[in-house]
């Protein structure tokens, strides 16, 4: 594995602004055709890839969120006799709340109370912890074990005070593992679903981790949170009404989910009202001024008017029946994040406002794009509400005498000009305006029809999310078997032996001394017959075989996928033999005892295939011990025990130079 460079990096410094509340009052979810244009923030596929960039943007999440780090410090450093690589990332500035799965090169893994992986090819090799940035662990970079790796280059002063972290820890392995365990030969990418950070309470709920919209865009905008603008600036009221109906729950196929969750991921250096409008899409919420001057919020639920714009308010009056045909849009494809799909973006069944084809007909679908909603279903909702509004039925452009300040911080209004066809109807104010200049209608307003039935939703309307692909440890091939290694056979020290070949794969063959390194062997892949060189004559050797899928380059890079490279089948213990045979059985002249002494004469075979004839002793020549080797070329050897045991039964047996030996002799019972 090699040496990864070390590198200490920090945060850009940057400058955000304080978010401004247009005095134009805009009241609603912005157009399909402007948000084309609007900055997209981070991508969520982005956030899961280690970025290694000395200038990497602060960045902060909301609600849950797969996310890697800017890579603060990486090095090896030997711990305990084990050549360990540290790997320290930098999360989010202001802290997360807890990591809730890790994943490694993608694939989810679980991890010990002790950080150690348990997962193949990485368990036992590899360690990830994580500090929050927040209360006891406010300093991210406070790791004692990176200390003592590195006393000179990472020492209490290199905190990263508010900042969340991940720490990965990765074992160096034998050369003949790094293929399965480090794939390319560098530490595989750390990532985590985590929840994110802890938000500001609005009035009476506790700090907490959450996924509710409007507690994300107060904590953003808040100077209580992570925000500027002070507290005293909001409607808190109206805040907390808007949280409720957020959470207040809607029907789905399989039961019930909360009408508006978000979650998603913002660099610190993105203007403030692109990330506030981000959260707000999720809800299709807009924010505005109340009479007293003060924040409020909305979101898209429809609450009817209270308030009546009859003849004698109006001043001059312009409306037609919807927009112009540039401005049609019928048919909407929500872009959100799916959770099962290791959150990335993907699309969600199309909207289509069957009102508005039967009225237009058929236009080009536009996107929608919805970064911080995670759910189908909710995607599909915001993509009904965007598409009426889209589509008004009325559009109106009033004068209004100075009665019209009433509608300062009103959502809806009803039109009411039966003169003009116009009975009650509910219209959405999209813009207010005060021309104090004018000299009878000093209040402008434009207002666009709003269908309540836009805001109501059914199970049905949910549709099918995408379905989630196996993933790449889930096998979607057949695994592959390990072979029979047969007809092995030891001639004249070479091995040689069959695996037998299978469609679709090759085989592969290795042998090795034992304990040695492996060597491939060259296979006919015809027939799947091996053989190797000629070997050290009485050395013990290895051999493994395998199947591989074919088609897979000899550069491949090797995994644990047995859909890819089966598993091996090895043979130990073979012994390497030079000379396959045996001399002849050794003929027995005499054999006899006196007192402790034995003494035997014998003939041995001196031909080419005799190297040396063994005594043993015992009752049977299979449970016998060895005594001594005789190794003397005569024609009549006479050989001698001393000290023997009496009685006991002796045995003759001659060998050649490879240990190969003729069948045993009986001398008898001395």
């Amino acid at each position: 594995m090699p040496q990864v460079i070390p590198v200490v990096l920090a945060f850009a410094q940057t400058t955000v602004g304080a978010f401004l509340v247009n005095t134009a009052i805009s009241l609603t979810l912005n157009a399909v055709v402007a948000r084309l244009n609007r900055p997209s923030g981070p991508k969520p596929q982005d956030m899961q890839t280690t970025v290694t960039s000395g200038s990497a943007d602060r960045q902060q999440h909301f609600g849950r969120v797969r996310t890697s780090g800017a890579l603060m410090y990486a090095d090896w450093a030997n711990v305990g006799g084990d050549r360990r690589a540290f790997v320290l990332l930098a999360v989010a500035t202001g802290g997360i709340d807890a990591v809730e799965q890790w994943y490694l090169d993608g694939k989810p893994v679980t991890v010990n109370a002790d950080g150690w992986v348990q997962t193949a090819p990485w368990q036992g090799r590899v360690r990830l912890r994580m500090r929050t940035g927040r209360g006891s662990q406010f300093s991210g970079g406070d790791y004692a074990d990176l200390r003592s790796a590195f006393p000179m280059r990472w020492t209490t002063a290199h905190r990263l005070d508010g900042v969340a972290t991940f720490l990965g820890q990765f074992s160096a392995v034998k050369p003949e593992n790094v293929a399965d365990v480090y794939p390319g030969g560098r530490p595989p990418v750390i990532s985590a679903i985590v929840r994110g950070a802890i938000c500001a309470p609005i009035t009476n709920e506790p700090a907490d981790f959450s996924t509710n919209p409007v507690r994300q865009a107060y904590h953003y905008l808040a100077a209580d949170g992570a925000g500027t603008i002070p507290r005293a600036d909001f409607d808190t009221a109206i805040w907390n009404a808007a949280r409720a109906e957020c959470n207040a729950t809607v029907p789905t196929a399989g039961g019930t989910r909360p009408r508006f969750a978000a979650g998603g991921s913002y660099f610190l250096a993105e203007p403030r009202k692109d990330v506030a409008a981000r959260i707000m899409e999720s809800c299709a919420g807009s924010l505005y001024l109340t009479p007293e001057g003060k924040i409020g919020v909305r979101v898209g639920t429809y609450q009817a008017p209270t308030i009546t714009i009859e003849r004698q308010h109006i001043v001059s009056m312009n409306y037609g029946m919807g927009r112009s045909q540039l401005d049609r849009v019928t048919t909407l494809v929500p872009q959100y994040v799916e959770p099962s799909l290791d959150y990335t973006e993907t699309t969600a069944d199309p909207w289509e406002d069957a009102r508005a084809i039967a009225r237009f007909g058929e236009t080009k679908p536009r996107e929608l794009g919805l970064p911080f909603v995670q759910h189908h279903g909710q995607a599909r909702a915001l993509a009904k509400i965007a598409a009426a509004r889209e589509n008004p039925q009325i559009t109106a452009t009033l004068s209004l005498r100075f009665w019209g300040l009433r509608l300062i911080g009103q959502e809806r209004v009803f039109l009411h000009r039966p003169d003009r066809g116009l009975n009650n109807v509910p219209m959405r104010i999209v813009s207010l305006s005060l021309d104090l200049g004018a000299s009878d209608g000093v209040v402008k307003v434009e207002l666009e029809s709003d269908d309540p039935a836009a805001y109501a939703w059914t199970a049905p309307e949910e549709g099918q999310k995408p379905a989630a692909p196996p993933r790449s440890d889930v096998h979607t091939l057949p695994e592959i078997v390990a072979p029979v290694i047969a007809g092995v056979a030891v001639s004249q020290a070479v091995i040689s032996g069959t695996v037998a070949p299978a469609t679709g794969y090759i085989v592969q063959v290795q042998f090795r001394p034992t304990g040695g390194p492996w060597a491939a062997l060259e296979v006919n892949q015809a027939t799947g017959f091996f053989r190797t060189p000629p070997l050290s004559d009485g050395q013990t050797y290895e051999v493994r075989g395998r199947w591989v899928l074919s088609g897979l380059a000899a550069t491949a890079v090797e995994t644990s996928d047995l859909t890819r490279w089966g598993p091996w089948t090895t043979l130990t213990g073979i012994v390497a033999v030079a000379n396959g045979t045996p001399p002849a059985e050794p003929v027995l002249i005499s054999a006899s005892r006196s007192g402790n002494t034995i003494t035997i004469v014998f003939e041995p075979d001196l031909g080419a295939n005799y190297a040396q004839t063994g005594i043993w002793r015992g009752p049977t020549f299979a449970g016998a011990t060895f005594v001594k080797w005789v190794r003397d070329q005569s024609s009549t050897v006479t050989t001698t025990i001393q000290n023997a045991p009496a009685p006991e039964t002796y045995w003759l047996r001659s060998g050649n130079g490879s240990g190969i030996t003729s069948a045993p002799v009986n001398i008898g019972t001395l």
